[in-house]
């Protein structure tokens, strides 16, 4: 469907509803299968409407380094408003709310950003995840399957890992534990995140916080393992710190800017409302944070129309894909994924061949 066509269907469906509002079946004569017909009617046309009205979203997802950061910037005339680099950066989801600015205004600007970490739900939501790719991977390396049903019946009254780590340390050790050194290394993350949490006395979970630049890029960049271990927020005080960000950054469920984009970069007024959404999710292939990358990617694609895919050119064939169409299932979505997806190749200047082959 076309903006415009788009466009058109939201002005349908509010003419309807205005129409609907204006007969409604009523009084003692009327059919109770019509009242309830337009009932049912009237809420669909609503949420159709708010559909349509609401902001177009666009997902960037692929590979480690693939270029989503620098290209998500470039697009808003911001090359710059994403950290990016060589190796893995991106380590949270980051939701760009995209306005059209006047059409006096000649570059683009960010106004706000901000960080909004777990909820309560959502965090035993993720546990429930990770118990989940625990189990799988146990079974995949030789647990029988009885200890396996054990494990999968692991609840979570709060966000708190400890029972799962008991299981760890009793029953996925030595030979076992090998091959899931990723998914294991993940439980022992949020297990840290959440006792730091404890130890601060601070209601992190649920918690939003606004950001500047230098701490909303704390929120994002993804530290390695052995950093990760070695922060201590104890020594921050009690504002939101780069120190506390990094430190919890398990924790973190996306961070959300405000971005005001000038009409020589995009025309932003052909979308719904002048708005458009835009999100970077992290790289999906990364062994420190594959299980948690996929659930919080997961979470956002509901309010994805179209998902761009980046793949490399080097490095071989990954599960990338397969990764992807996991994350669409676990968000639910009835629609069929080939309509939605764009897949790009990047990186083309680091492709093994001559200029001469390279330039046509």
């Amino acid at each position: 469907m076309s903006l415009g066509e788009l466009a058109r269907c939201a002005s349908d469906a509010s003419g309807l509803i205005e129409l609907l509002i204006r007969h409604q079946p009523v009084g003692a004569g009327s059919d109770p299968a019509v009242r309830s017909a337009h009932r049912r009617a009237l809420e669909a046309l609503r949420q159709a409407a708010e559909s349509a009205q609401s902001p177009f979203g666009i997902g960037l997802a692929g590979e480690l380094s693939a270029g989503n950061s620098l290209l998500l910037g470039l697009l808003l005339g911001l090359p710059e408003l994403l950290p990016v680099g060589d190796e893995a950066v991106t380590g949270n989801v980051t939701v760009i709310h995209a306005k059209a600015a006047g059409p006096e205004v000649r570059e683009s600007r960010e106004s706000a950003v901000r960080v909004e970490y777990f909820t309560e739900p959502q965090a035993i939501a993720y546990l429930r995840h990770l118990r989940d790719a625990i189990a799988d991977q146990a079974e995949d390396s030789g647990l029988d399957a009885r200890t396996a049903a054990q494990l999968r019946q692991v609840e979570f009254q709060d966000p708190d890992c400890r029972e799962l780590v008991h299981f760890r340390d009793a029953h996925l050790s030595g030979d076992l534990a090998k091959p899931m050194a990723g998914v294991l290394g993940e439980l022992d993350l949020i297990d840290e995140a959440l006792n730091r949490v404890r130890m601060l006395g601070r209601p992190l979970l649920g918690f939003t916080a606004e950001l500047n630049d230098t701490l909303a890029r704390s929120a994002v960049v993804l530290p390695g393992p052995a950093e990760y271990r070695a922060l201590d927020p104890r020594t921050t005080g009690d504002g939101i710190t780069a120190e506390l960000l990094r430190a919890t950054l398990p924790l973190v469920r996306r961070v959300v800017r405000e971005v005001h984009v000038a009409p020589s970069v995009w025309h932003l007024n052909d979308f719904p409302g002048g708005e458009l959404l835009l999100l970077d999710f992290p790289g999906l292939n990364n062994a420190f944070s594959a299980v948690r990358d996929q659930y919080v990617c997961g979470a956002e694609l509901r309010s994805v129309y179209t998902l761009l895919i980046l793949l490399k050119t080097t490095g071989g064939a990954t599960d990338t894909p397969e990764r992807i169409m996991r994350m669409w299932q676990a968000a639910q979505r009835p629609d069929a994924m080939e309509n939605s997806v764009l897949a790009v190749i990047s990186r083309f200047h680091e492709l093994r061949v001559s200029e001469a082959t390279l330039g046509p």
